[in-house]
């Protein structure tokens, strides 16, 4: 189960990285990506791991844990750590995803996106949709419809 748990957080924490480097934010801080994994909804947070370990505690649960999904993919290479508190996807992070990323395709099916949300209970609807994104090669921008039209 815990093995479960690491790959579908080093998967999110990945993914943000991913769609920030596709914003312009190629080195963002541990807060912004945070952020977006939480206001984007990238990850199913059981309440459980809404607070705080212990009272001085700076993260929830889920932010420690995130943190330490990236010093995991920082030891395989997928994301660099040259600099202290930012979070950067390299080269081969960025390779990973879009060698991996025609296998999502199957997320259009909806049986099977449905088999992934029921077995994989990090990973939400949002996500999936982010992932066929990737997937198609379309728009990873993250501005909402509102702001496209007014900058149009």
């Amino acid at each position: 189960m815990i093995e479960h748990k690491v790959k579908q957080q080093s998967l999110i924490v990945l993914l943000a990285l991913y769609i920030l480097r596709k914003n312009n934010y190629s080195h963002p801080s541990k807060r912004h990506v945070l952020n977006l994994v939480f206001c984007r909804n990238l990850m199913s947070i059981p309440d459980d791991d809404s607070v705080k370990r212990y009272e001085d505690d700076h993260d929830t649960i889920w932010e420690n844990d995130l943190c330490f999904r990236r010093k995991d993919l920082v030891m395989e290479g997928l994301v660099g750590d040259e600099e202290h508190g930012r979070w950067n996807i390299t080269a081969h992070g960025l390779s990973h995803i879009e060698k991996r990323s025609s296998k999502w395709l199957k997320l259009n099916d909806p049986e099977h996106r449905q088999y992934l949300a029921a077995s994989l209970h990090y990973l939400t609807e949002d996500l999936f949709t982010w992932m066929l994104k990737i997937a198609k090669g379309e728009d990873l921008s993250l501005r909402s419809n509102s702001s496209q039209k007014k900058a149009q």
